[in-house]
């Protein structure tokens, strides 16, 4: 599915910056899940110390205990697309004789599919991992599915609109998109572990939709693909680059 194919680069690049301490092996015994003061919150139903004490890819992307901030919906086909019958045999490990007879799979070598992503209460550098991801995805540098080292699973991501609501405060200035940790006072912020400069600066402009205790602004796919790169850039000063 894309969410393992983007939580397992997420875990890339947060490793890259501080290894297991910002990103635990959600199969290991020392996962964010199984930790004892997380497991003792659980049942305490203290869910601000349990996502404090996750590491960043878990609190993205969840754990046994926590909700993830990112889901993904299905992709379904749109328009027409075109398939191949590629033709391939298996070699022995061990022998590096033929293991089994001529095999062949249908490739899918031309087509698009839709979805959606729902980025949920989240924080601007969670925001930056997506698009750093969606990046990485475009530049061909991260594949999907099977037979990678084949040359299958290269994709392409394309926004093709991207809506952000956002609780209605006097504070927020055209061109700027708040995180959680902007709409939290200093006693949540310390119970969740969030940062006060919780902001995003220098986006598209685009006139916001009042909807009363909420506004709903709606971004093209050139204004959401920008977006993305400032939040990106914005990885640079949250890690203290």
């Amino acid at each position: 599915s894309l969410k393992g194919v983007f939580r397992s680069f997420t875990e890339r690049v947060l490793r890259t910056f501080g290894g297991e301490h910002l990103a635990c092996d959600p199969l290991g015994k020392e996962s964010c899940g199984r930790k004892k003061e997380v497991e003792d919150a659980a049942k305490q139903g203290n869910s601000a110390l349990v996502y404090r004490e996750s590491c960043l890819a878990c609190k993205m992307y969840g754990h046994t205990r926590l909700r993830g901030r990112l889901s993904f919906t299905d992709a379904f086909p749109e328009g027409n697309w075109k398939t191949e019958i590629r033709y391939g045999v298996a070699i022995s490990r061990l022998t590096g004789a033929v293991a089994v007879g001529p095999f062949d799979m249908e490739v899918l070598v031309e087509g698009r599919f839709v979805g959606s992503l729902l980025l949920e209460n989240f924080e601007v550098w969670q925001l930056g991992l997506l698009g750093l991801a969606v990046r990485s995805l475009n530049e061909g540098l991260t594949r999907v599915g099977f037979g990678k080292s084949r040359g299958f699973g290269e994709v392409r991501m394309r926004i093709r609109e991207m809506t952000v609501e956002m609780a209605r405060v006097a504070e927020l200035s055209p061109g700027e998109l708040w995180g959680a940790g902007a709409f939290a006072d200093d006693e949540e912020r310390g119970a969740y572990g969030l940062r006060s400069d919780d902001r995003l600066e220098g986006i598209p402009e685009v006139a916001p939709r009042d909807l009363g205790v909420y506004v709903r602004t709606v971004y093209g796919p050139e204004e959401g693909q920008e977006v993305l790169e400032r939040a990106a850039e914005y990885l640079g000063s949250f890690f203290g680059g």
